[in-house]
Parts: C-alpha cells; sequence; structure tokens
C-alpha cells in the first residue's frame, strides 16, 4: 500500500527523525538549524558520501519517492520523483531531499559541492 501524500512539513518531521534524531534546531547555530543533512556530514548515522551516493540512489527503486526542501511552505506537498530520474537531475537544485515514502532510504543533494551528496538505506519500518 502507498504511504499517503506528505507536506513538506510532515515529510521534514519525519525525516528528521529517522535520518538525523539528534538534530535539535534550537541546539544549534544559525546556519546549521536551516540544514538538518549536517547530521550525515557529521557522521551521526553511517551513509555513503559522493559518488558511492550518486550510485546508490541510481539504483534504488524510487516508485512512490518524493523530494522537498528544508524551509520551503510547510504546506506544500512533497513531489514526486519519476521512476527513471537519476542523481545528476539534483546537481544544481541546491540542499534537496529524496525519500521514499516509508523512510527506508534517502538521498541528499547540498548546495555546498563539497559536502554530500548522502545516501542512507535502512529496513523499512
Amino acid at each position: 500500500m502507498m504511504e499517503p501524500l506528505l507536506t513538506i512539513q510532515a515529510a521534514m518531521d519525519r525525516w528528521i527523525r529517522r535520518f538525523a534524531p539528534g538534530w535539535v534546531p534550537e541546539q544549534t547555530g544559525a546556519r546549521r538549524k536551516m540544514e538538518p543533512w549536517r547530521s550525515l556530514q557529521e557522521g551521526g548515522i553511517p551513509c555513503l558520501k559522493g559518488e558511492a551516493a550518486r550510485q546508490a540512489f541510481n539504483r534504488v527503486e524510487k516508485k512512490d519517492a518524493v523530494y522537498f526542501r528544508h524551509g520551503a511552505d510547510p504546506h506544500d506537498l512533497a513531489a514526486e520523483v519519476f521512476p527513471c530520474t537519476d542523481a545528476s537531475v539534483f546537481e544544481c537544485m541546491g540542499d534537496i531531499y529524496i525519500t521514499d515514502r516509508s523512510f527506508s532510504w534517502t538521498y541528499v543533494h547540498t548546495r555546498y559541492p563539497w559536502f554530500g551528496p548522502y545516501f542512507v538505506r535502512f529496513q523499512k519500518w
């Protein structure tokens, strides 16, 4: 059964609980507050980085995947990802979070070429 549609706020809240459980915006600096992906960069959860992350994303099943941006209108819906989409599509999009609707994997492309991208895969909840 496909997971329900998610608002950006719901998707981001769930993403943080799943992939950045130690990230607390009130305890972070102003810049880091807007970048929950930094929990991956700082080693909070083991992940693939760089080219290995791109290759993993290109291989993963993207049926029912969505993408969203932290800081976008929280009431908008997360957008669908086409099943044939590869990592190169996100290269010029800044900070973007991609996940399947069950949050068993995530791919995060950052706006900084020296950070990421990152890929994490867990068992489904």
